[in-house]
């Protein structure tokens, strides 16, 4: 019985993320203001945004990029002043962890701004009490993804 449920949850899961994306791919190419940075490097931003020690060995084996050319990424956010590198204090000095600067954090806020317009659709329906009881549901969630992600993605590295 489990299993079917399951089955059921993740069929969902997955419905939702694929009708998700084609929302952000047609209000992506259709938007007044056209993105001013890749899907990649806007995840850098969210990630140096969210993760303390975040090197761009770390986006690599995320993206499964070379590390060089994870750098070209990274340096256009330098240059435009979004996040800055700095030696690794507690760990391989030659490694450079990526830290979101104060710049860098007002752009992600309207980037987060305009995405988000794609995902109020998805709770519009529902009243203020079925919002509540959704919010637990998605903090088990992101407590269960959030606790697994790094050993999964880097256990073999």
């Amino acid at each position: 019985m489990r299993n079917n449920v399951l089955a059921d949850v993740l069929e969902l899961i997955f419905d939702i993320s694929l009708k998700t994306r084609i929302l952000k791919e047609w209000q992506s190419s259709n938007a007044a203001r056209k993105p001013k940075y890749s899907g990649k490097q806007i995840l850098i931003l969210e990630l140096a945004d969210n993760y303390d020690s975040l090197t761009e060995k770390e986006l690599g084996i995320i993206f499964g990029m070379a590390t060089s050319s994870v750098n070209d990424l990274v340096e256009k956010l330098v240059h435009a002043g979004l996040i800055e590198k700095h030696r690794n204090e507690n760990g391989d000095s030659r490694e450079k962890l990526i830290k979101l600067t104060e710049e860098g954090a007002d752009e992600l806020s309207e980037i987060k701004k305009f995405g988000s317009k794609r995902y109020e659709y998805l709770v519009s329906r529902f009243q203020e009490s079925e919002l509540e009881g959704f919010i637990d549901y998605l903090k088990l969630v992101d407590e269960s993804v959030g606790s697994s992600m790094r050993s999964i993605i880097f256990q073999q590295y």
